[in-house]
Protein backbone atom coordinates (compact mmCIF):
# COMPACT_ATOMS: atom_id res chain seq x y z
CA UNK A 1 0.00 0.00 0.00
CA UNK A 2 1.37 3.40 -0.95
CA UNK A 3 0.99 5.97 1.79
CA UNK A 4 2.60 9.04 3.22
CA UNK A 5 5.31 7.62 5.48
CA UNK A 6 4.63 10.24 8.15
CA UNK A 7 1.03 9.10 8.64
CA UNK A 8 -0.45 5.85 9.82
CA UNK A 9 -3.65 4.19 8.74
CA UNK A 10 -6.49 4.91 11.20
CA UNK A 11 -8.46 1.76 10.44
CA UNK A 12 -8.68 -0.46 13.52
CA UNK A 13 -7.32 2.22 15.84
CA UNK A 14 -9.14 4.21 18.52
CA UNK A 15 -9.54 7.79 17.38
CA UNK A 16 -10.70 10.83 19.33
CA UNK A 17 -13.81 12.77 18.33
CA UNK A 18 -12.78 15.53 15.92
CA UNK A 19 -14.75 18.73 16.46
CA UNK A 20 -13.22 20.96 13.80
CA UNK A 21 -13.11 20.73 10.03
CA UNK A 22 -10.17 18.43 9.26
CA UNK A 23 -9.52 17.53 5.60
CA UNK A 24 -6.08 16.25 6.63
CA UNK A 25 -7.85 13.17 8.06
CA UNK A 26 -8.48 11.86 4.55
CA UNK A 27 -6.17 8.97 3.72
CA UNK A 28 -5.46 7.76 0.17
CA UNK A 29 -5.13 4.11 -0.73
CA UNK A 30 -3.49 3.51 -4.07
CA UNK A 31 -5.49 1.45 -6.56
CA UNK A 32 -2.31 0.40 -8.37
CA UNK A 33 -1.27 -2.35 -5.92
CA UNK A 34 -4.55 -4.24 -6.30
CA UNK A 35 -4.65 -3.69 -10.04
CA UNK A 36 -1.07 -4.85 -10.45
CA UNK A 37 -1.92 -8.04 -8.53
CA UNK A 38 -4.71 -8.64 -11.07
CA UNK A 39 -2.36 -8.05 -14.00
CA UNK A 40 -4.12 -4.83 -14.99
CA UNK A 41 -2.06 -2.11 -16.59
CA UNK A 42 -2.72 1.13 -18.37
CA UNK A 43 -4.99 1.73 -20.11
CA UNK A 44 -7.53 0.02 -17.92
CA UNK A 45 -9.69 -2.58 -19.68
CA UNK A 46 -12.82 -1.14 -18.05
CA UNK A 47 -14.48 2.09 -17.03
CA UNK A 48 -16.88 2.97 -14.28
CA UNK A 49 -17.31 4.67 -10.94
CA UNK A 50 -17.34 3.93 -7.26
CA UNK A 51 -20.54 5.11 -5.60
CA UNK A 52 -20.43 5.79 -1.88
CA UNK A 53 -23.41 6.84 0.22
CA UNK A 54 -23.01 8.88 3.38
CA UNK A 55 -26.31 8.59 5.22
CA UNK A 56 -25.43 11.01 8.02
CA UNK A 57 -23.83 14.15 6.59
CA UNK A 58 -24.22 17.34 8.58
CA UNK A 59 -22.85 20.85 8.92
CA UNK A 60 -24.11 24.25 9.98
CA UNK A 61 -25.85 26.76 7.75
CA UNK A 62 -24.94 30.46 7.84
CA UNK A 63 -27.20 30.91 10.90
CA UNK A 64 -25.50 28.03 12.76
CA UNK A 65 -28.55 25.82 12.25
CA UNK A 66 -27.72 22.14 11.64
CA UNK A 67 -28.18 20.78 8.12
CA UNK A 68 -28.57 17.01 7.82
CA UNK A 69 -28.61 15.31 4.43
CA UNK A 70 -27.61 12.12 2.66
CA UNK A 71 -24.69 12.34 0.26
CA UNK A 72 -23.97 10.26 -2.81
CA UNK A 73 -20.35 10.40 -3.91
CA UNK A 74 -19.32 9.34 -7.40
CA UNK A 75 -15.59 8.68 -7.77
CA UNK A 76 -14.19 7.64 -11.17
CA UNK A 77 -12.69 4.15 -11.26
CA UNK A 78 -9.83 5.75 -13.21
CA UNK A 79 -8.76 7.73 -10.14
CA UNK A 80 -5.34 6.72 -8.83
CA UNK A 81 -6.57 6.40 -5.23
CA UNK A 82 -9.44 5.23 -3.12
CA UNK A 83 -10.30 7.08 0.09
CA UNK A 84 -9.81 4.85 3.13
CA UNK A 85 -13.26 4.34 4.67
CA UNK A 86 -12.56 5.26 8.31
CA UNK A 87 -10.71 8.42 7.31
CA UNK A 88 -13.68 9.29 5.06
CA UNK A 89 -16.10 8.83 7.97
CA UNK A 90 -13.96 10.87 10.36
CA UNK A 91 -13.59 13.63 7.77
CA UNK A 92 -17.35 13.80 7.21
CA UNK A 93 -17.89 13.97 10.97
CA UNK A 94 -15.39 16.84 11.14
CA UNK A 95 -17.88 18.90 9.10
CA UNK A 96 -20.51 18.82 11.89
CA UNK A 97 -19.50 22.23 13.30
CA UNK A 98 -18.38 23.87 10.06
CA UNK A 99 -20.51 26.71 8.71
CA UNK A 100 -21.36 26.95 5.02
CA UNK A 101 -23.33 29.77 3.40
CA UNK A 102 -25.31 27.28 1.33
CA UNK A 103 -25.38 23.63 0.29
CA UNK A 104 -23.53 24.49 -2.92
CA UNK A 105 -20.61 25.83 -0.83
CA UNK A 106 -20.57 22.62 1.21
CA UNK A 107 -20.61 20.50 -1.95
CA UNK A 108 -17.75 22.49 -3.49
CA UNK A 109 -15.58 22.19 -0.37
CA UNK A 110 -16.23 18.47 0.09
CA UNK A 111 -15.75 17.63 -3.60
CA UNK A 112 -12.45 19.52 -3.60
CA UNK A 113 -11.19 17.70 -0.49
CA UNK A 114 -12.15 14.23 -1.74
CA UNK A 115 -10.82 14.92 -5.25
CA UNK A 116 -7.46 15.95 -3.78
CA UNK A 117 -7.12 12.49 -2.21
CA UNK A 118 -8.69 10.48 -5.06
CA UNK A 119 -6.59 12.23 -7.69
CA UNK A 120 -9.58 12.92 -9.97
CA UNK A 121 -12.65 15.13 -9.81
CA UNK A 122 -15.52 13.62 -7.83
CA UNK A 123 -19.22 14.46 -7.72
CA UNK A 124 -21.38 14.84 -4.63
CA UNK A 125 -25.17 14.96 -4.79
CA UNK A 126 -27.24 15.70 -1.69
CA UNK A 127 -30.60 14.17 -0.82
CA UNK A 128 -33.18 14.34 1.92
CA UNK A 129 -33.22 11.09 3.92
CA UNK A 130 -36.59 10.05 2.47
CA UNK A 131 -35.75 10.90 -1.15
CA UNK A 132 -36.93 8.15 -3.52
CA UNK A 133 -33.72 8.52 -5.55
CA UNK A 134 -31.82 6.77 -2.76
CA UNK A 135 -33.65 3.47 -2.92
CA UNK A 136 -35.96 3.74 -5.88
CA UNK A 137 -38.93 3.96 -3.51
CA UNK A 138 -39.79 5.36 -0.11
CA UNK A 139 -38.89 2.95 2.66
CA UNK A 140 -41.38 2.36 5.43
CA UNK A 141 -40.36 2.86 9.03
Amino acid sequence: MNKDSTRELLLGRHTPVIETYSPELLYPISRSDGRRALGLGSPLPFYGVDIWHAYEMSWLDSNAKPVSLVGRFVIPASSPNLVESKSFKLYLNSLNNKKFDCNASAISCIETDIAAIAGNPVALALYLPDDEALAGHILEG
